[in-house]
């Protein structure tokens, strides 16, 4: 987009037109100054398409739970609304691993903090591929070594249509990034110069259940 001015009240009026064959998702707008190296994202639009496909797309992982290093089976499925496969139809297939937080199995440590921030992700994963003439697709890769310690490993199968757009499902698992996590409680909200703080310390297993020793 090309340079703006703000007006003398510190505002700006504009508009963007998106192209006909642009992809459906979400759209973010990243604004940038000369007096500053930091970048704002004020705005951000959904661009979607009313028309409907021919067909629909389901994905399957085999498996609940994986690591690092294990190898992952996702299975992608187009089928016309009218019956039938849709059938060598170009796929795209990507892979996140994306972080939730850890919930210990005893509920005594539901207040301990552990080391899994929300809102990161890493792609792991991502290739261009083609239905069969039955309109599967089966595609295994192997884990690899990453920053997220626990969260959910999501494939998206995403098929193009006729039309160049692509119409997309997701698939998701556990994913497990350590043998073992340790969590920290520290009661008080205020610490005080002088007066002693406790704080305690727990360490779980890849199911939320408390170690011994």
């Amino acid at each position: 987009l090309p340079q703006i001015t703000l007006s003398e009240f510190g505002g700006y009026a504009g508009s963007f037109a998106t192209k006909s064959n642009s992809a459906v998702g979400w759209y973010s707008f990243s604004l940038s100054a000369n007096f500053t190296k930091e970048k704002w994202e004020p705005l951000r639009v959904l661009i979607s398409d009313f028309t409907p496909a021919s067909f629909k797309v389901t994905a399957d992982i085999q498996g609940t739970a994986f690591h690092s290093g294990d190898k992952v089976t996702i299975d992608t499925q187009a089928r016309l609304h009218a019956g039938g496969p849709y059938s060598n139809a170009a796929t795209r297939i990507t892979a996140l691993v994306k972080t939730t937080a850890i919930e210990p199995s005893d509920t005594r440590f539901s207040t301990f903090s552990f080391d899994s921030p929300d809102g990161s992700d890493a792609q792991i994963y991502q290739n261009e591929e083609r239905l069969n003439a039955q309109g599967d697709l089966t595609t295994g890769i192997t884990i690899p070594d990453n920053s997220i310690v626990y969260g959910n490993l999501v494939f998206e199968s995403a098929v193009r249509d006729d039309r160049g757009k692509f119409v997309t499902n997701t698939a998701k698992a556990r994913y497990i990034g350590r043998s073992r996590y340790v969590g920290v409680a520290q009661g008080d909200w205020l610490l005080t110069a002088g007066k002693e703080a406790v704080a305690q310390g727990v360490v779980i297993d890849e199911n939320g259940a408390a170690l011994a020793g």
